[in-house]
């Protein structure tokens, strides 16, 4: 075809091709900015780091919630660094009272943080509150806490004192033997088993009742040894502490004399049936005696003096045989009535010693 050969065909041809490139370009650079098929690299990017960074806000928010749950649970001074010195004697056994192996619960320990919590719901005279339970414990910690609080309520504590809205030295015992307690016992299935966790519990109850993370020596309380080596040797080379413990396993001997004790006695201590020497003397314990020590029947020597204790204590009078019982019945008027103790001490006044008097 010859006309395919001629200029003016080649000439009609190239025009057209150049207003359809023409054509092409301003079509696509009327495209949007992201539609633009050169730009889609791009879009594919900025996708994929938004996608990693809603991802990163997710995971952070997670962690948030655990660490603030941690936060509530970790010990900042609710227990002293002292109860952590002494070694680890988990998974042993002592006479037959098997301790759990298992690894220790998520929550460690109390805090200030619960303490704050617990008094703010404290606070709220309601009984449909949210305890701080619900909140940081997992459903299983909960059962754990419930059973052992069905085993100590009401035969050694009230029901009342181990409620976490109240937030009582009770429960801090509580607490401790659930969650802290570096050595696990079991639930109990036997009643000597029942008598050691009980005593175990009363032990740690006396240290949060009377200000156990001030005390002049901590005598390894709270640690995971079992509690008959709960003693060592004070600044004047005497063993004070618990132990002197029976075959069964039950403590006889409380020795924390000169020791910064502080506030009231629990009235649980009483339930310690097999303690023989009660020692308390020089102290800053105050109030008037539970009136169920009578339970302590195997008592001997119980010295209350030094104290700021009041009221009448002649009730152990007419109980118990004590041999050796000194309080601070001396003076007019003294501080306690105490018709049967063999010893009665005062404070001069002028010194401000305790001087004592045989009867």
């Amino acid at each position: 075809y010859p006309f395919l050969k001629s200029s003016s065909f080649k000439r009609a041809v190239l025009k057209k091709s150049a207003s359809f490139s023409r054509g092409k370009k301003l079509a696509t650079a009327n495209l949007p900015r992201f539609a633009n098929p050169k730009n889609r690299n791009l879009l594919n990017i900025m996708y994929l780091v938004l996608c990693v960074m809603l991802l990163s806000f997710f995971a952070f928010s997670l962690m948030t919630q655990k660490l603030m749950a941690y936060a509530i649970h970790n010990p900042t001074g609710f227990v002293g660094e002292s109860t952590n010195t002494a070694s680890n004697t988990a998974g042993s056994t002592n006479d037959n009272v098997v301790y759990d192996t298992s690894t220790t619960a998520t929550a460690t320990t109390a805090s200030d943080g619960i303490n704050d919590a617990a008094n703010a719901i404290g606070n709220e005279a309601t009984t449909n509150v949210i305890t701080f339970e619900s909140t940081y414990l997992t459903p299983e910690q909960s059962i754990h806490l419930q059973s052992l609080r069905n085993i100590l309520s009401p035969t050694i504590s009230t029901t009342e004192s181990l409620r976490s809205y109240t937030y009582t030295p009770q429960y801090k015992a509580l607490y401790w033997l659930a969650f802290q307690d570096e050595r696990r016992m079991v639930l109990p299935s036997t009643s000597r088993e029942i008598q050691k966790l009980s005593q175990r519990y009363i032990l740690a109850l006396l240290y949060f009742a009377t200000g156990g993370e001030n005390w002049t020596h901590v005598y390894q309380f709270l640690s995971g040894l079992d509690e008959c080596e709960w003693n060592g040797n004070n600044d004047e080379e005497y063993v004070g502490g618990v132990g002197s413990c029976n075959g069964d396993g039950l403590v006889q001997t409380v020795a924390l004399w000169k020791n910064n004790l502080k506030g009231q006695l629990p009235m649980e201590l009483g339930e310690l049936s097999a303690v023989k020497v009660l020692s308390l003397y020089s102290n800053q314990l105050t109030g008037t005696l539970p009136a169920n020590f009578v339970q302590m029947k195997s008592l001997d020597t119980f010295y209350l003096h030094e104290n700021d204790f009041i009221g009448d204590i002649g009730f152990m009078c007419s109980s118990l045989s004590i041999t050796y019982f000194r309080s601070d019945c001396y003076g007019e008027p003294p501080e306690v009535s105490c018709p049967c103790c063999d010893v009665c001490c005062a404070k001069d006044d002028a010194t401000g010693e305790s001087q004592c008097f045989t009867k």
